[in-house]
């Protein structure tokens, strides 16, 4: 017999615009194994680069609910809700996790846009396992380590925790081939606690990153760089970005990229990261083993 996996199954409900009560209100309902909700892509805005919590390729199952609304010419919100079970458990409850997310964007002046936005994850049933996979990175389907086994909620055997994120950018399109936007996050596990199995580990529940954006990809060139820091209990290491820290926490580093549009619809991409740990010593030791280290990737993107 052989063995097949999905990366999106799911199916996709919109609402008529006329059943909802906000101007140029969408609702729009996906069940299954569903793409990423919780980054700018899925807002219609994408700016900067989402490395921090959430990669792009971990696709959950459950169900999400993606709403939308332009109150006015010039602003638009948007309302993400979720549930998502992480892991089917024969003896006890399904480890799962609810996320919300609220933000906007705003044409503060012809030449200026503001967004920012506001998360909340809530990770409830959560056992023994997948405290241990967070730590190890071992007995998953993604990469990880670097949680501290008792770290992310003071309890090896599992205790339910609690992620809030905050992001925001602004841009500056007074030039018209060379935009600007300066772009910023951060994140806190409420629920972090100082390791009683490691004394030398501290609650570590901070994640944050920095960046700056110029050009336009399709006009002449875009170019970026960014720092991110993400602690080891910040958030569960088998959601983060795999590219950029190794799906890690615990790690720190710069990526520097470019765009550049060579063929209508084809895009070159280069990105540079440059990566280190945030701590090293007894309890790190899965996050530190290679983690200094350079990385250059290449992508070609076709649209068609």
């Amino acid at each position: 017999t052989d063995d097949i996996r999905l990366n999106l199954a799911y199916a996709k409900m919109r609402a008529p615009s006329s059943w909802l009560p906000f101007p140029e209100g969408k609702a729009v309902l996906e069940l299954g194994k569903v793409p990423q909700p919780f980054n700018w892509k899925r807002t219609g805005m994408k700016k900067g680069k989402d490395y921090m919590l959430w990669d792009a390729d971990v696709a959950t199952e459950g169900v999400t609910l993606l709403l939308s609304s332009k109150p006015t010419e010039r602003t638009t919100l948007f309302g993400t809700f979720g549930y998502y079970v992480i892991d089917e458990n024969s003896q006890e409850k399904d480890p799962h996790f609810w996320g919300l997310q609220v933000g906007g964007h705003q044409e503060v002046s012809q030449d200026w846009l503001f967004g920012a936005r506001a998360s909340w994850f809530a990770f409830r049933a959560i056992d023994r396992s997948f405290n241990l996979r967070g730590a190890t990175g071992e007995g998953g389907v993604t990469s990880g380590g670097g949680n501290i086994p008792d770290g992310l909620n003071g309890n090896l055997d599992g205790d339910p925790f609690n992620v809030v994120e905050t992001a925001a950018y602004l841009t500056y399109g007074g030039y018209e081939s060379w935009p600007i936007t300066v772009y910023g996050t951060f994140a806190r596990n409420l629920d972090a606690e100082s390791s009683e199995l490691f004394p030398g580990a501290g609650k570590e529940d901070t994640a944050w990153g920095l960046g700056l954006e110029v050009g336009d990809s399709k006009k002449f060139v875009k170019l970026g760089t960014g720092y991110w820091s993400i602690q080891a209990n910040s958030f569960p290491s088998m959601f983060i970005d795999s590219d950029f820290l190794d799906g890690r926490t615990n790690r720190q580093g710069w990526a520097f990229y470019g765009a550049k549009q060579i063929l209508e619809n084809t895009e070159l991409k280069l990105t540079l990261f440059v990566i280190e740990p945030i701590t090293t010593g007894v309890g790190f030791e899965p996050s530190v083993a290679n983690s200094d280290r350079m990385r250059l990737q290449s992508d070609i993107v076709f649209k068609f």
